[in-house]
């Protein structure tokens, strides 16, 4: 369940980091975001 979730999140970031216009200092937050929810769904997907 938490998988799926997180799974959701980070797609729907990942397309608004890909499409959506924003400044340099809102990319590199949102790409720090991604990277940390992809640590956590593959944390979780281990166990």
């Amino acid at each position: 369940m938490i998988e799926t979730t997180i799974a959701e999140k980070l797609r729907e970031l990942e397309e608004r980091y890909r499409h959506e216009p924003m400044g340099e200092e809102e990319r590199l937050e949102l790409h720090d975001l991604i990277l940390k929810l992809e640590k956590k769904l593959a944390t979780a997907a281990g166990r």
